[in-house]
């Protein structure tokens, strides 16, 4: 039904919801905006209607303040069977299922350990950490820069794990940075041919614009000690670059040769560029600006703005001058999408979270605004949001929520594709109330919350930020927790799978790949097998000194599992297997080769192939 009033938008309540009016918040500009400083936010949601959105399907407790760090950078992904949480130093790994803790509260750089006591990236344990599930390779990355303190030079802790298991074995990599400016506040994501990365740079306090990166992640998922990266400084070439995101692949992947995208804001429009990396030929990639770039948004106040919270006259900073992490992409065969959220403050000082889906139409489209509102539906603030989309075109934001008589909590809101255009039509639900306030002096509220989707289904929203238990200084908590969408339902999935052998014989560790990006190595058995959304795809499996082979035109439909098998001809595989020294010139023998002497060593070489030589 509609409802109306004084100065009250008309909003159609989709379905058969019903309206629960609230007074119209005026989402004033601040005066010192371009514009009338009366303008009144065009995209303002300040009505909900009865609360449509499920209650958590899961809410779990995670780590709190190992670190004596505020604020929590709290961040989160989720995988087939668990959940990885990485808190400023510390990690932790859950049974997504039932919450339950798999690991202790471990610190990041015990996964680089294996890098040995002078590498940087063991001996120091700096924060602004991400952690990524890679859905096309069924593995997990953690992340954290480095050598902060004594720095420059200064490093990118980048670990990519062996298996599908986080709680197992990692290949780790410590890039040194390729100049002396400081990689602050990193933020990472998944792509099909490189994990790709965006930092604030700065000297010393002085800020020195945006850099960006793309790692090899063919060469990282093998171990590859000699695995690079790519990076373009836009310190001159966008100076007004700040707060970079890179998009971050959820669902299935875009046709191969897809460029992944940045996205920036300046005033009242958001800057969109497009990075082709070039492994084999680095001096061929480029970061170029989209011919559609800057593209045009509702007019917004990115102002700093403070939030109230009960018993206290400490404020909490918005830090409404950036996107907030992800930067989310969704490929639909006939279109694709950019989802984003971030924070806007209204003349009074009052947040609300903005949310923006850009679309373009395949294949050669340009991205445009599909949706966009700004969520402030009652008197309280909302800031700090994450915005997704799952499978079927419903948007979810997860935020955190205060005011003068409500403490920090965490909530989400969404929107069902169906709904009318530009709102989160489906209100609110609670992942935790707070029940304290956050007393100090300092006003950083965690900005590195994150809301995922479940790789498995595929409409499954997982949301991680902090709240507070009981008031303090700094005593806060954080939480993890999962919801769907009403009516939501699992992706269609298929599966491939098959062996990979030598006349018979299994090879292991043989890597199985898609044109698109999808990636499996073989277990000792010389088996793998991929989930994969419906369609056609064209493998290659790589053995090491057996070749490659191809097999093209794979066709996968819904619930179906396509076998392909891969067979290679007997080759001779001769490897070194044993030396010794047998005789040596010296009276005192050592079995060692020492300056001066003259030795024999023997050497044992045996043929592990399936052909002779």
């Amino acid at each position: 039904m509609n409802k109306t009033g004084p100065g009250m938008p008309t909003v159609t309540a989709p379905g058969d919801g019903s309206f629960r009016s609230v007074p119209v918040r005026y989402f004033r500009r601040s005066p010192n905006a371009q514009g009338a400083p009366s303008l009144r936010d065009p995209v303002i949601q300040s009505a909900q209607f009865s609360l449509n959105m499920p209650a958590p399907g899961g809410s779990f407790e995670g780590i709190n303040n190992h670190c004596s760090c505020l604020p929590p950078d709290t961040n989160g992904d989720v995988g087939p069977s668990n959940y990885v949480q990485i808190v400023n130093t510390h990690f932790q790994v859950f049974n997504k299922f039932t919450g339950a803790a798999q690991t202790g509260v471990l610190a990041i750089n015990t996964i680089f350990s294996s890098l040995g006591a002078g590498s940087p990236c063991a001996a120091t344990n700096d924060g602004d950490p991400i952690v990524l599930y890679d859905h096309l390779a069924d593995r997990w990355i953690i992340a954290q820069f480095a050598n902060v303190s004594a720095g420059p030079p200064y490093y990118m802790s980048i670990a990519v794990s062996k298996t599908p298991d986080p709680t197992g074995a990692y290949y780790a990599y410590c890039f040194a940075m390729p100049n002396t400016k400081f990689n602050d506040y990193p933020k990472l994501s998944v792509w099909p041919d490189g994990y790709y990365m965006t930092d604030n740079q700065f000297n010393g306090n002085s800020f020195v614009g945006a850099g960006v990166f793309a790692f090899d992640r063919t060469k990282m998922l093998a171990g590859d000690p000699s695995a690079s990266y790519i990076y373009f400084d836009l310190a001159s070439s966008f100076p007004d670059a700040g707060g970079v995101l890179p998009c971050s692949l959820t669902g299935p992947p875009p046709p191969a040769g897809t460029p992944n995208y940045f996205m920036w804001y300046i005033s009242n429009a958001l800057r969109i560029c497009q990075f082709r990396a070039d492994f084999a030929n680095p001096a061929n990639s480029t970061f170029t600006q989209r011919p559609e770039s800057p593209i045009a948004v509702a007019a917004f106040n990115s102002g700093v703005g403070v939030i109230p919270q009960p018993g206290t006259a400490q404020k909490l900073d918005t830090l409404a001058d950036r996107l907030m992490y992800r930067l989310q992409y969704r490929y639909n065969v006939t279109n694709d999408s950019l989802v984003v959220a971030h924070t806007v403050v209204g003349g009074s000082g009052q947040a609300g979270v903005r949310y923006y889906e850009f679309r373009r139409n395949l294949p050669g489209g340009n991205f445009a605004v599909n949706e966009q509102a700004t969520y402030a539906p009652d008197t309280d603030h909302r800031w700090m949001g994450s915005a997704a989309m799952d499978w079927q075109g419903n948007i979810a934001v997860g935020y955190s929520v205060s005011s003068g008589t409500t403490f920090p909590s965490i909530r989400y809101a969404g929107r069902l594709a169906s709904d009318p255009p530009n709102g989160l039509y489906q209100g609110e639900a609670s992942l935790v109330a707070g029940g304290g306030s956050q007393t100090s002096t300092s006003s950083r509220w965690g900005d590195y919350s994150c809301l995922t989707i479940d790789p498995v289904d595929d409409s499954t929203f997982w949301f991680t930020t902090e709240y507070y238990g009981s008031t303090s200084s700094a005593g806060w908590q954080t939480r993890f927790g999962k919801f769907q969408l009403p009516g939501a339902t699992a992706a269609p999935r298929g599966v491939i799978q098959g062996t990979v052998t030598d006349a018979g014989v299994p090879i292991s560790n043989a890597v199985v790949r898609s044109a698109t990006g999808f990636w499996r190595s073989t277990s000792t058995a010389g088996a793998y097998s991929m989930l994969v959304p419906p369609g056609t795809y064209d493998l290659t499996v790589i053995a090491g000194v057996y070749g490659t082979l191809t097999s093209n035109s794979v066709v996968v439909s819904a619930g179906s599992t396509a076998t392909v098998n891969f067979v290679f001809s007997p080759r001779a595989n001769v490897i070194l297997a044993g030396s010794a020294v047998t005789a040596e010139s010296c009276l005192a023998t050592n079995g060692a080769i020492d300056p001066g002497e003259t030795v024999t060593v023997n050497y044992t070489l045996q043929n592990v192939g399936n052909a002779p030589t």
